[in-house]
């Protein structure tokens, strides 16, 4: 507990009640208010000792941890809890918000397109931005409209997706109108799973229970196609707080079962991030889903949960849920997939990078100390001539004529501040509007007007996902 006190209040910025003074939060330490001592010119003493000596103040929860505050490069400030306030309106890594507190988050953001109208012209009048009401961007010439980009787009057709017995087509407009899966349809490779670890953390339900969950688990998959048997599964209780016990659990995994279910009590438990790390390190593949999930997945009313759990099940196990195919309208009359495939990927190797955090950190930031919150890269040494002992091979490979691909870089941002919506809002029909007729279609394309004037580049809503 104490350490997920510690994390949840590293660096934020607090208000002492005695005094009034702004601090950031180091951390928490070990020791409470009636151990730990510092010295004084009256000699050492107790921080409990020293607010009442200092400020005549009795500490109603002595035996709390401190909170620490870095003075210099090796020394600490102690200050008890109840002595902070954490000031309002800051902002927070979103790994530091619970789970609940992340789902209500999202709810309150969220927003129809006609809503966002609305707020965004509130906003501009509340900031008076607009009609040269605000005197200091009129004295620089700034001027803000008040109207929103209008700009052509198009639709692009969702792909077709093979499964093992059958394949969904999007119609003829292009979106797929439906990813629902039928009962009959299996999985493009359905995995063989021979033993799971079923690991419940911090007693987030009985075993009785973690069994049932993955009985739930085991029919699905079979009626996609997988081999699992109810009988696999063994589960173990293991504490949270306790990095050693899991580790030992990882380590008499190793080689001897499939994967490691584990089960925790909220969704973004601290101990994903150890779940995680000990996966690295030992080999074994793990699934994280909380109980709020699991029983969901064995009640009748949770098949869609059971899906998007079964669909990761049967992926980190080695399977494939599906393929990817050019749609019947996409391909034109006498045209095949094969066809396509010939004109457009032969010859041609492709290859994904996913970045896992920023890029180096900037001249001036090093310059000006500024310290790293997000792991960054330094900097990759080439040695050893590696990079023309590999131009000399390929210029073997190539009759010892020098080797020159043609190399093209496409770079994909999943996240964006654009909001794309329809220019004009639908026709009321009498019944309850659904969100999705308020939303331009999935595979809404946009790449003029709103995109950068230089860059070769464009703007796409997402197709319909089966995941959610």
């Amino acid at each position: 507990m104490k350490r997920k006190v510690a994390k949840e209040l590293r660096d934020l910025v607090v208000t002492t009640t005695h005094t009034g003074r702004n601090l950031y939060v180091h951390g928490i330490c070990e020791n409470d208010a009636t151990n730990q001592f510092f010295d004084t010119n009256e000699g050492q003493m107790s921080v409990q000792q020293y607010f009442f000596h200092q400020y005549r103040m009795e500490l109603k929860y002595p035996k709390l941890p401190l909170a620490t505050e870095r003075k210099g490069a090796s020394g600490f400030s102690f200050y008890p809890l109840e002595v902070l306030m954490i000031e309002r309106g800051q902002r927070v890594d979103n790994r530091k918000l619970a789970g609940q507190l992340t789902d209500k988050m999202i709810q309150q953001a969220r927003m129809l397109p006609h809503e966002m109208r609305e707020h965004n012209r509130r906003q501009l009048e509340e900031g008076r931005l607009t009609n040269d009401e605000n005197v200091y961007l009129h004295a620089f010439g700034v001027q803000a409209a008040d109207n929103f980009i209008t700009c052509e787009a198009k639709v692009l057709s969702a792909p077709e997706i093979k499964y093992k017995t059958d394949s969904l087509q999007p119609d003829r407009s292009g979106p797929m109108t439906s990813w629902r899966l039928n009962p009959r349809i299996q999985f493009h490779r359905p995995a063989t799973v021979n033993s799971v670890s079923v690991a419940v953390f911090d007693r987030a339900m009985n075993d009785q229970q973690a069994l049932e969950f993955f009985q739930a688990l085991a029919r699905a998959g079979r009626a996609r196609g997988m081999s699992v048997q109810d009988t696999c599964a063994k589960v173990v209780q293991l504490p949270s707080e306790v990095d050693e016990i899991t580790e030992e659990h990882f380590r008499s995994c190793v080689n001897k079962v499939s994967m490691i279910l584990c089960i925790t009590k909220i969704k973004k438990d601290d101990v994903h991030d150890t779940i995680k790390m000990l996966e690295a390190k030992h080999g074994v593949v793990t699934q994280h889903v909380s109980k709020d999930t699991a029983f969901a997945c064995m009640r009748g009313g949770g098949g869609k949960t059971l899906e998007n759990v079964l669909l990761k099940f049967n992926a980190k196990n080695g399977g494939l849920n599906h393929t990817l195919g050019a749609p019947r309208q996409a391909l034109g009359g006498g045209t095949t997939q094969k066809d396509m495939n010939g004109r457009l990927f032969h010859g041609k190797m492709f290859v994904g990078f996913e970045l896992s955090h920023a890029a180096a950190q900037s001249l001036y930031d090093r310059q000006n100390a500024t310290a790293v919150k997000e792991p960054t890269v330094v900097g990759v040494a080439e040695e050893a001539n590696e990079i023309r002992i590999v131009a000399e091979k390929m210029r073997d490979l190539n009759s010892g004529r020098p080797y020159r691909p043609k190399i093209t870089v496409i770079v994909a941002q999943t996240n964006s501040n654009y909001r794309i919506m329809p220019a004009s809002m639908p026709p009321p029909t009498g019944g309850r509007p659904r969100a999705q007729d308020f939303n331009v279609p999935s595979g809404t394309c946009a790449d003029s007007v709103i995109v950068h004037p230089r860059y070769r580049e464009f703007i796409l809503t997402s197709q319909q996902a089966n995941i959610v």
